[in-house]
């Protein structure tokens, strides 16, 4: 039976963070929260403490990592397990990810990316044996051009060269990135999906 662990990066409380975690015990779980009360970095910051955290996890365990101040967790964790299990046997996918709602002009100049689909760096799941091999070439990315730290353009430039191997979750069924603050409006549309991620509104 493999271990499933949901993990946030959060360097002080506020957000949502209180709420996200009072979801997870709700859902079964318990979020794990790296580098509160450290020094933030930049986004570099988070790919270092997720692949530190990972280095003494077995590979073939299940990671989740979500947004800390604009996620809530919506529904049990033996659902995402069961999902993620579901969507990625007998396949090569390895990682499944959530769509980012930007558009491709902004993707070709910021992200220099001919891709319809960008990936959202704020809700994933994945084997943590990938996960943790995409950290280590996110940092290597960062390290020769430090002019972007951004955790969006590291992860979308690993994507371009690993699309075998990552689903992106256009159909919602593991996390909703709705920019609304209509709760009602977001419920109306599904209530499929594990995670809720409302960007910047906390």
């Amino acid at each position: 039976m493999k271990n499933i662990h949901i993990i946030t990066i959060a360097i002080k409380p506020g957000g949502y963070l209180k709420w996200l975690e009072q979801s997870c015990k709700r859902n079964g779980t318990n979020l794990i929260i790296l580098g509160m009360g450290s020094e933030w970095k930049g986004y570099i910051t988070k790919c270092i403490l997720v692949k530190e955290f990972l280095e003494n996890l077995p590979e073939d365990d299940i990671v989740c990592i979500i947004d800390a101040y604009d996620v809530l967790m919506i529904q049990h964790v033996e659902i995402l397990k069961d999902k993620f299990i579901k969507h990625t046997e007998n396949t090569d996918y390895k990682l499944i990810c959530t769509p980012d709602n930007i558009s491709n002009v902004i993707s070709k100049w910021f992200y220099g990316t001919e891709e319809d689909l960008l990936i959202n760096a704020g809700t994933y799941i994945g084997f943590s044996g990938f996960i943790k091999d995409m950290y280590k070439k996110m940092i290597d990315l960062y390290n020769l051009n430090n002019v972007f730290s951004d955790d969006q353009f590291l992860l979308n430039k690993f994507y371009k060269n690993h699309k075998n191997e990552i689903l992106i979750d256009t159909n919602k069924k593991f996390f909703y990135c709705e920019w609304t603050k209509n709760i009602v409006h977001i419920k109306k549309k599904t209530n499929n999906y594990i995670f809720l991620n409302r960007p910047s509104n906390y």
